[in-house]
């Protein structure tokens, strides 16, 4: 496909270049809550075509993706969940795309997850990221052996109906201090010890060795 991986950095600087096109880079829900912009194909090639570098990737390749990533085929997919799916493809350090994943789905902006923000982060996160992870690789993935065990590993935690389960018990289990809500740090820790978090976003390492 001509793939390169970039590092998070770039990915991100596109993302926000591109969304500052935008009005907003939010819109408020029926409850009043922030979500990300949903974005068209055309929006979705600008931003995933800093993953092959200066080469334009083959014909196909982005639409491709995006379709994959459009789970309720309503032909547009949000912009932040498109940057936390990508963001599995990327080089980079986990903290810097926890902390990205943590600013997209706190939807109101106060700086803490509530039980709904933190059951939608789980849910969207693992979901589409796994569901890019294992169309784009299930194929492709070498025979168990000491060195491919991370990856075998993560398809074999591949179980949807468990991230349903995940999403909605993952407060119960982040909540360090039990105030019901969840702060960057309590859910930085928890997702370095999720048995999927740390793997999918350090796929990168896994996949490529960068």
């Amino acid at each position: 496909t001509g793939f390169k991986s970039c590092s998070f950095p770039e990915l991100y600087a596109r993302h926000q270049e591109v969304l500052a096109d935008a009005t907003a880079g939010y819109e408020l829900t029926r409850g009043g809550t922030r979500r990300s912009l949903p974005i068209g194909p055309r929006a979705f090639e600008r931003i995933a075509s800093v993953l092959f570098g200066s080469s334009p990737p083959p014909e196909g390749v982005l639409t491709a993706l995006y379709e994959l990533l459009n789970l309720d085929f309503d032909g547009t997919i949000d912009a932040g969940e498109a940057l936390v799916a990508l963001a599995t493809l990327c080089s980079g350090r986990v903290d810097d795309k926890l902390r990205v994943v943590f600013q997209i789905f706190d939807g109101d902006g106060n700086g803490r997850l509530d039980r709904a923000e933190l059951r939608d982060l789980v849910h969207t996160t693992l979901l589409r990221g796994l569901h890019l992870v294992e169309a784009l690789f299930r194929n492709y993935h070498p025979v168990a052996t000491r060195e491919s065990t991370e990856f075998v590993m993560l398809f074999s935690l591949t179980n949807f109906a468990a991230v349903e389960e995940n999403a909605e018990h993952a407060l119960d289990e982040a909540d360090a201090d039990g105030d019901g809500l969840l702060d960057e740090a309590e859910f930085t820790a928890w997702a370095k010890k999720h048995p999927l978090f740390a793997q999918l976003l350090g796929l990168s390492q896994t996949l490529f060795g960068s």
